[in-house]
């Protein structure tokens, strides 16, 4: 996707908007997506006092509708708000707010990851960091041993993280419970003689019927002439039970061709009970990287995959997705090569439809790709200052305030 396409608001005149990253996030929120952080070797922010001057430390949004892009406030003349964005997680909380957990620390030239909780408001454009509480051992440890981050994922009031801890060589499960303030931490100790002992790193994870269902990762990344101990498959999935605390493995049916995959840095989102897999690094021979172009399917219910789309080019990994409430599957960012230190990054969205859009939907895209549409949503954001008058102008004309709402 070329410079062209976005909003121009790059602190430097020659770096592309939004700038390309890996290690990024992504979430819908209504009618926008919203992208946090990432990392990018060729990006050079002069502005925080960091270790690692690659970090991306930026919120732009996205309007699934007019597509145009438009840059949130994230740091000057911020306090509290996080410095580690990048291999962090963040979920929706509200229609306006994102939960923001972790991330990697090696801004300040430590070989961990982040358990830092934060709140970032849409709205206000402002960070608020969240105190968190638990006993003795209950909160994720930052003594990891890398600065890979961890997989997150929240349902309902409950986030689930699941951590590879070089130093304990084990998968490690911490929930918190967001239902009631002060948040609270607790470690769901594997019982003796069921732990996970490969401590994955770039996993990801969905929490279904009380299970925590692991999605790829390596137990050795940056340390591939030593031979990986861990030996995953999608056929195989490693799996934690909420309720008897022990590790399995949940055996799936999967056609010949990508039963043996296991995906480094993959992503994955939840969709009902389906998960879609996307991209990721196939290591082989613990040396030689190919990148998954595939987009795959899991039934929850029967345990059974499918090859459901294909990504665009060769295939991505260090990616994000996300799913809107159109029904369409969001896969951003990531590097598009193998060689992740001089990977080129991306800063496109790609769409896959799921699932099938409502009438109302599909005629707001239609209006937004039209002539009228155009100059409909041109106005409404070359106005900035004046975009109330706008508004309320685009009111007498007929708009209804929930399309305008949309278009925002």
């Amino acid at each position: 996707m070329s410079s062209e396409e976005f909003s121009n608001a790059s602190d430097n005149e020659d770096e592309m908007f939004p700038i390309p990253t890996s290690g990024c996030t992504i979430n819908a929120l209504g009618s926008n997506l919203v992208v946090i952080g990432g990392w990018n070797p060729h990006h050079f922010d002069p502005w925080i006092r960091s270790h690692d001057h690659g970090y991306v430390r930026k919120i732009y949004k996205h309007n699934l509708y007019t597509r145009l892009w438009s840059e949130h406030r994230c740091y000057i003349p911020q306090e509290n708000c996080p410095i580690e964005t990048a291999c962090h997680c963040t979920f929706q909380l509200t229609s306006n707010t994102l939960l923001f957990f972790g991330g990697s620390m090696s801004p300040m030239n430590v070989s961990e990851s982040s358990n830092k909780v934060f709140i970032y408001s849409m709205k206000d454009e402002s960070w608020k960091a969240v105190d968190c509480v638990g006993g003795p051992g209950q909160t994720p440890s930052t003594e990891v041993g890398h600065w890979w981050g961890r997989a997150g994922f929240l349902a309902g009031t409950t986030l689930t993280i699941c951590t590879g801890n070089y130093v304990t060589d084990q998968l490690e499960v911490n929930q918190l419970r967001i239902d009631s303030e002060p948040y609270r931490w607790e470690k769901l100790v594997p019982r003796s003689g069921a732990e996970f002992t490969f401590p994955l790193v770039k996993h990801q994870i969905v929490v279904y019927d009380n299970k925590v269902f692991v999605f790829g990762g390596s137990v050795n990344f940056m340390r591939r002439n030593r031979s990986e101990t861990f030996q995953g498959t999608l056929a195989s999935l490693p799996t934690f039970d909420l309720l008897t605390k022990k590790w399995s493995y949940t055996q799936c049916a999967i056609d010949e061709k990508y039963a043996e995959l296991w995906p480094f840095a993959p992503s994955v989102v939840l969709v009902g009970h389906h998960v879609f897999l996307t991209g990721g690094a196939l290591f082989h021979n613990g040396d030689s990287v190919d990148l998954l172009d595939a987009v795959l399917r899991l039934d929850l219910k029967e345990k059974s995959w499918n090859a459901f789309s294909t990504l665009k080019g060769k295939g991505r990994f260090f990616h994000a997705s996300c799913v809107t409430d159109d029904g369409r599957l969001c896969v951003y960012g990531g590097c598009l090569e193998m060689e992740y230190m001089t990977s080129a990054r991306s800063n496109e969205v790609e769409f896959i439809q799921c699932t099938v859009p409502t009438l109302y939907q599909c005629a707001l895209m239609a209006f937004c790709a039209s002539e009228r549409g155009v100059m409909t949503t041109n106005r409404l954001h070359n106005a900035k200052d004046g975009r109330v008058a706008v508004i309320e102008q685009l009111k007498i004309e007929g708009f209804p305030e929930f399309v305008l709402r949309d278009l925002l």
